[in-house]
């Protein structure tokens, strides 16, 4: 029984190992301000999505809307 979990627990060490890792060196770009040269315009594309998004959303709940007092 005790054999059969070993591998187990050497496998969630490894994941482990490696997401500590993944946090270190994230944490170490976020500490020295490392920014990739995309990223910027990919934040600006991502916001102006949401943007466009969120008004066509808007436009379909005022389209789809029930009309009040209107004939």
């Amino acid at each position: 029984m005790v054999a059969s979990l070993a591998p187990l627990f050497v496998g969630v060490a490894v994941l482990l190992g490696l997401a500590a890792l993944v946090v270190l060196l994230w944490g170490v770009a976020r500490l020295t301000a490392w920014e990739p040269s995309w990223l910027p315009a990919g934040r600006h594309a991502l916001g102006e999505a949401g943007f466009r998004v969120g008004s066509t959303w808007a436009e379909l709940r005022d389209w789809l809307r029930p009309s009040r007092g209107r004939r």
